[in-house]
């Protein structure tokens, strides 16, 4: 075994383990300002994304056109300010402030003042933006209206009154008629229309026939046409005389029999239609005089 000396014992442990400085108080903190400078020079930038130009085109317009339609926002919204007239603003914001020097005004009245200067502030705003283009309002008489047309009338009435001498004084020729004055003169009221008779109701009348039904015809078409025809034979109606064979087989087939049935059955409904008549007329005359009746009421 290779034995060492304690020298190099040494030296071997001192080169095996790590080597820790030894710092002060001043010498420690400009340790940590050398180590924090070299990581701020260490880290690395981001790197720059690649920019779509499609992207920033499009977001360029959405914000051109954002800015557009806020402008227009802005003008509609002077434009409608603008219609107010200032001078009424401000007779009511007088009127509320001269309220104001005899008593105190109401929570409702004072937020109305406060309104009132606000809108005033932006209607002059949004007219001076305007400018020209700003509508022009009628500026309000002193005193009232009546008043003023009351002198301008009597001031008119003076002007007309007043004619020079010399005019007076020149002879009106004698084809002309004198003058003759208009005003105040009598004259006769329209004549009132004539009143008109009361009109005339039309009365309406409602009035119906019996149908008369020929039932021979009628029933004749529910007849066979061989029994039409051999009762046409028997009644000597077909154009021919029958023999006697013929006769008395029609006879036997029960044909007179027949016709006897078929008499009967005409005279019945000839009743009938008769009777039906008769109830037709009675109800058209009930109708009659209920109408009579409402109308004398």
């Amino acid at each position: 075994m290779i034995s060492l000396s304690h020298r190099d014992a040494l030296k071997q442990l001192n080169y095996l383990t790590p080597v820790v400085p030894l710092y002060t108080k001043q010498s420690l903190g400009q340790h940590k300002l050398k180590k924090s400078t070299n990581t701020t020079t260490t880290t690395k930038m981001p790197k720059e994304r690649s920019i779509n130009p499609v992207a920033a085109q499009h977001k360029a317009d959405k914000k051109q056109q954002l800015k557009k339609s806020k402008q227009n926002v802005q003008a509609q919204r002077n434009e409608k300010l603008a219609r107010r007239n200032p001078e009424r603003l401000q007779r009511q914001i007088d009127d509320l402030k001269s309220l104001a020097t005899t008593q105190q005004l109401r929570p409702k009245d004072q937020g109305t003042l406060d309104q009132l200067e606000k809108d005033l502030r932006a209607v002059r705003k949004a007219r001076d933006v305007l400018g020209e283009k700003a509508p022009a309002f009628a500026k309000r008489r002193e005193g009232g209206g009546v008043q003023e047309g009351r002198k301008r009338r009597r001031v008119e009435e003076e002007d007309e009154d007043e004619t020079d001498e010399d005019v007076r004084n020149i002879p009106m020729p004698k084809d002309t008629p004198p003058p003759v004055p208009r005003r105040n003169q009598p004259h006769q009221l329209p004549n009132k229309p004539a009143v008109s008779a009361a009109p005339v109701v039309a009365q309406t009348t409602y009035s119906s026939a019996p149908v008369l039904r020929n039932l021979k015809e009628e029933s004749r078409k529910f007849v066979p046409t061989t029994v039409a025809q051999n009762i046409t034979r028997q009644k000597g109606q077909s154009g021919r005389l029958l023999e006697p064979e013929e006769a008395d087989k029609l006879e036997k087939a029960g044909y007179n029999d027949a016709r006897k049935v078929a008499d009967e059955m005409e005279k019945e409904a000839e009743f009938e239609m008769m009777g039906r008549g008769e109830t037709a007329e009675k109800a058209l005359r009930h109708v009659e005089m209920e109408e009579v009746e409402d109308e004398g009421i």
